[in-house]
This record gives structure tokens, sequence and C-alpha cells, in this order.
């Protein structure tokens, strides 16, 4: 019970860390061009710099944080270190000696905010398959929250106008003050509260496989050894792989589809410990060795075709000595995924002693991955350049100012928040991979009715174009979730446990990228609507046909066809499945 309310505890903290992140979008982007032109009189494209550094620092800084907490399993750590940048940051906006200087406080600012990629591949390399796109979802609408609540808090900011010991607060450098100090609470809160998850995995797990005894009709003696028909699964794979090494071997292969190794060498290599009669340099306890006497009793009638009782079984080759005596059909794809994901030591620092290139060309390099990380890509290529476009096209359009506009962000995040709940409640029913498609094909819907309605719209002419423009953000927004929820799961699943920490920093990275080059591409063609649309139209037709190319190989490794020795097999006739990289 304890530790279900840690775990629950730890979850809520890391919801908080989501909002309060929502909520620093939403406070310091509606002032900053104001500050540094009021302030400092900068250039336009000073702008341009300042909302492009927090991104530009993120995507330096995910891999690495995630790379450290794939190591060292330490993510509070890790990202405790992250929420002090965050506070650092935002001391110096605060500060605001320089547009230079400002420039300086996104950076480390966002430093800080590459730590998001520790936080989401801790939680999916914890959470089971069936449940995790709904905690995503979860997460995901939490920071939406903050975006929606954020730009009431400039209500009040904006009515301060100070002297601090010579120093002037205003209502453009308190919001980063006020941040600092939010940030500094969460931070003593997340350090009191927060527990790691992994680590309350463990516990839970270890309560689970209390020692059960199941005995059948009566015991059967192997070897003048008496042994009794317990569930073997986790000796069975200990025995098997004596070393750690070998431990991650085939734990890194069942947990993903990474075509590092070839699947039909980790079987011979299965087979080999096998008939070498699980030859170990390690000292057993007589269970132990009794447990081994009667496999290796039972490997060997194998190349006879005789069970344990001496009886021959001609229908399956002998490996009725398996499925009838010690290794029964409890060696099943969700026995063998159990003891995958308990096997927690195995998942540190993965990657010590191998080709680093490599790895990175065999793991990333593939269809499958490539496809969900264009479509991460394009998501919020598209979503960034809609944020940016839409302040002036509802100008000319529509005639709005600042009060209708804010209205419309909050309707938006109550429509995405809405919309994540769907989407939670899906998850349970339909595939990511029938999500994202879902998701991508609305949202190319939404792209293909602007393309058509906004170059034609007549200007200043509210009462025309308010149910375009409208129709035309609800398709926007409702997409949004489907991509978002369920490419971040299809990802992790496809991709290894053991570095989910660098995974989830090479997409951070990758989502980086896209929030800087989405602006600038809406904000550079925004009088030429046909080119703008048609670019991310044409971003989406690609991703589309990606995924429809793909279909079938976007699939976590659980629903992966296994053989007997519980690995990941790809000899099934009816999977046109593939894990080589793409450029071999």
């Amino acid at each position: 019970m304890e530790a279900k309310w840690k775990k629950r505890r730890s979850y809520g903290v890391l919801g908080l860390c989501y909002f309060i992140g929502g909520v620093e979008y939403a406070v310091i982007l509606p002032t900053l061009w104001l500050y540094i032109k009021t302030d400092f009189e900068a250039k336009e494209y000073m702008l341009g710099m300042l909302l492009s550094g927090y991104s530009f620092a993120a995507i330096i800084s995910g891999p690495l944080w995630g790379r450290w907490a794939d190591k060292s399993r330490k993510p509070k750590l890790i990202i405790s270190l992250g929420v002090l940048f965050q506070v650092i940051g935002n001391i110096m906006y605060f500060m605001g000696i320089s547009v230079w200087f400002l420039l300086g406080s996104r950076l480390v600012a966002g430093i800080g905010g590459g730590a998001e990629a520790v936080i989401m591949a801790e939680v999916t390399r914890t959470s089971e398959e069936k449940s995790r796109t709904g905690i995503i979802s979860t997460l995901v609408a939490v920071r939406q929250l903050g975006l929606i609540i954020g730009p009431g808090l400039n209500l009040f900011l904006r009515e301060l106008n100070f002297y601090v010991d010579g120093f002037y607060v205003n209502k453009y450098n308190v919001p980063g003050a006020f941040m600092a100090c939010i940030w500094m609470v969460f931070f003593f809160l997340f350090v009191s509260l927060y527990t790691d998850l992994h680590k309350l995995k463990k516990v839970s797990e270890k309560k689970r496989s209390s020692p059960k005894v199941k005995r059948s009709r009566s015991d059967e003696v192997v070897q003048g050894h008496a042994i009794d028909h317990t569930d073997y699964d986790e000796d069975f794979y200990k025995e098997i792989l004596p070393g750690p090494s070998d431990t991650k071997s085939i734990n890194s292969q069942a947990s993903s589809r990474s075509g590092t190794n070839d699947p039909d060498e980790l079987m011979e290599t299965a087979e080999d410990f096998m008939n070498e009669e699980f030859k170990d340099s390690r000292a057993f306890s007589p269970d132990r060795r009794c447990h081994r006497n009667a496999r290796q009793t039972s490997m060997n009638g194998l190349s006879s075709g005789k069970t344990i009782d001496g009886h021959t079984n001609m229908e399956d080759g002998g490996y009725g000595a398996i499925e009838n005596g010690i290794m029964d059909e409890r060696r099943s794809r969700n026995g063998s995924q159990d003891y995958i994901d308990s096997t927690e030591e195995g998942l540190v620092d993965y990657l010590h002693g191998k080709s680093k290139l490599k790895f990175m060309y065999h793991e990333y390099i593939r269809e499958e991955i490539v496809t969900v990380i264009a479509v991460n890509f394009n998501s919020y290529f598209n979503q960034l350049a809609l944020e940016t476009m839409v302040t002036p096209l509802s100008l000319r359009l529509l005639n709005w100012g600042e009060l209708e506009n804010s209205i419309m962000y909050c309707l938006a995040g109550v429509e995405v928040i809405l919309v994540f709940g769907i989407v939670t409640w899906l998850s349970k029913r339909l595939q990511d991979r029938v999500l994202i498609v879902i998701g991508s094909v609305i949202l190319a819907i939404a792209n293909s009715w602007l393309i058509f309605v906004v170059p034609r719209a007549q200007q200043y002419t509210p009462a025309e174009n308010i149910w375009k423009f409208i129709i035309g953000i609800i398709l926007d927004m409702f997409a949004l979730p489907f991509l978002v929820s369920a490419s971040i799961s299809l990802y992790s699943k496809i991709t290894r446990k053991e570095t989910q920490g660098l995974s989830m920093g090479l997409r951070r990275s990758v989502i980086g990228l896209a929030t800087i080059l989405g602006p600038l591409w809406a904000g550079s063609t925004i009088t030429m609507p046909y080119i703008m649309f048609g670019a991310m139209l044409g971003l989406l037709a690609i991703s589309l046909v990606m995924l429809l190319a793909s279909f079938s190989k976007l699939l976590p490794a659980s629903e992966l066809p296994l053989n007997r020795a519980g690995l990941i097999t790809e000899e099934d006739p009816d999977l046109d499945i593939e894990t080589k990289p793409l450029l071999s």
C-alpha cells in the first residue's frame, strides 16, 4: 500500500513539473517582445533568437541528460539539476542586464528543459505498455492546462511596478522572478515527495514474486533429486544466462526490435547453452543443482524424442519434454516479459564497451523509428507554425484583438484537454499505430481546409470568415493529442528499454528542431498562404505515406511472436517484420 501511494505521489509531482512548464511558456512569451523592445530597443531578429534559444539548448542537452540517466539510473538527481537550471535561467531573465544576457537566460533555462527527456524515459521505462499511452496523454494534458492558466497569471503580474533597492521591477521582467520562485518551490517539493519509479517497481515486483510452489500429482525424481512442478520461468533464464552481459544480450533483444543482433544467432546461442548442459563457473546451491540436473535430463531427451518419464513424443519432435515437464506452457510471452521487466540491473549502462556509432545506426536508422520520428517532427512543426500564424490571421480576417485571441487560446486549450481524455480512453481499445494514422488524417484535413479557405477569405469581414477560421482551428487542435500521445508511446515501445533516456533525448532534440523551424517558416510565408500551407500539407502527406508503408512494422515488442526460448522471432509468415537498418 505504501509503494502504491509513493507511486501516485511521484506521478503527481511529475505532472506538476509539466504543468509549471506550460505556465512558464504562457507567462513569459506574451511580454517577451515588449520587454526587449521597451528596455533595450532590440531589433526584431532578437525576438526570434530568444524564442529559438530555449529550444536550441534543449536540443543539445536532451540527449546528454538522457544518456546520463541511462548510465547512472539516478533520474531524481538529474531532474533536480534540470529544475535548478530553470531557476537560474529565470533569475537571469529577471535581472535583464542586456538583450544578450536575456538570450543567455533562455539558453540556461533550455538546458534545464532538456531534462524533460529523463522524465518521459522514466515513465515509459516503468509503465505497462497497455496503460502507457493513457499516462502520456495525462502528462501532456496537464501541460496544456498550464498553458490555459498561465495567461490569467499575467493579469496580476502586469500590475506590479516598484523599486527594490534601486532595481526597477515592472510587468516585463517580473515574470522571470515569478517563475524562479515557482521552480524553486517545486524543487523542494520534488526532492521531498518524488521517489524514483524504477525503485518502486522493484519493490512491487518483489512482493508479487514471493515464492509460490505449485506441485503436481507427485514429485518426480531425476538423477537422484526430487523436483516439483514449480514455475521455473525466472530460474530457467538465470541458468541459461549466467553472466550479466548475456542477460543484457537476451533481454535487449526481447525488449526491443533493434537489428544489432540476428535473432537466429541469439536462438543458436540459447540452444548452445542448453546442449552444453548449462556449463557455468558459478557455485550452485543443492536446490539450483537439482533444477539444473533436471533441465539437463530434459534437454538430453530432446535428441531422442523422450520425455522425462522416458516416453516418446513424436508429434513435436521432442519438445514435449519441455512442455510436459519443467518448462511447460508457462514459458509464454507474458512470462518472459515479466522476467524482462523485473531485471532492472541489466539496464545499467547498456552501451558500455559497445560501438556508439554502430549502435546509433542499428537502433535508430530503421524504418519504423524514422517513421515515428517523422510523425513527431511534422506534428510539432505544424502546431508551432499554426500558433505563429493564428494571431496575424485573426487580425486580418476577423479584426480580433488581444482579448479575443486570449479567449480563443483558452478555448483551444480546453478542447485539447478534452481530446486527450478521449485518446486515453481509446488507447485501451486501439493500437498506437491506429491512433497515429487517425491523428495524421485529421491534421491533413485541417490543413487542406485552411489552404482552401484562407487565400479566398476577404479581409475584415468577420461574419463571413469566423466559421471558416474556427473549423480549421478545431480540426487542428483535435488532431494534436492523437499524434503526440500515441507517437511517444509507440516510440518508447520500439526502442530499447535500456537506452530510453538516450532515445527520449533524441526525440526531444527532433521536437526542438521542429519548434525552431515551424515559427520561422510560418513567419516568413504568412503573406503566401498557398506556399505556407502547401509545405505543411506536403510534410503530412509524406508522413501518411510512410505510416501506411511501415504499418506492419509499427508494433511494440510485446506483440511480436516469441519462440520456445522466449526470444522474439521474425519467422511468422503473417508478419512482414524486418529490423535491419534502412541503409543496409
